[in-house]
């Protein structure tokens, strides 16, 4: 067997070696620790929406801000470090609504080298200003499109 041929195999097992080796774990979380809340009308013509501004009591950072629209979903941040959040709405004339929210905050392992993930669920509304709002999906997810639902 002359050289070329045999470093064929040696290339082979070295490539396959490599390839058994290879750590193909997915450390991609499906988790997100935002809420996500959408306005419905069920009126037409639909009633104007005058918030400017929305944001989680301790994030003020990541607030929204500028005109609110029925076919928007704001993704609102939750105080990760509790298990319950309060998210104000301002808007013109001093207009101010308020949700407040609870979840159970639970702890997964991904894997050994990926670590912990965590799984914000079981979302409830403590207390609200609006006059309706609907708990859609109660599991905070990327793929989740509303948490809640305001009905003006």
């Amino acid at each position: 067997m002359s050289l070329k041929n045999r470093s064929i195999p040696i290339l082979l097992i070295l490539l396959f070696s490599f390839v058994a080796c290879e750590d193909n774990t997915d450390c991609s979380s499906s988790t997100q620790s935002q809420v996500k809340v959408s306005f419905r009308a069920l009126t037409i013509p639909q009633p104007p929406l005058l918030y400017e501004r929305i944001f989680a009591i301790g994030a003020e950072e990541n607030a929204s801000t500028g005109a609110t629209f029925y076919e928007n979903v704001y993704e609102l941040p939750v105080n990760t470090l509790t298990n319950s959040t309060i998210f104000i709405f301002e808007g013109i004339n001093n207009l101010r609504d308020t949700i407040e929210v609870s979840y159970d905050v639970q702890y997964r392992i991904i894997s050994e080298l990926c670590g912990v993930e965590l799984i914000y669920r079981d979302l409830e509304i403590i207390y609200t200003s609006f006059d309706s709002i609907t708990v859609v999906t109660p599991i905070m997810t990327r793929q989740t499109e509303v948490n809640f639902e305001i009905i003006l």
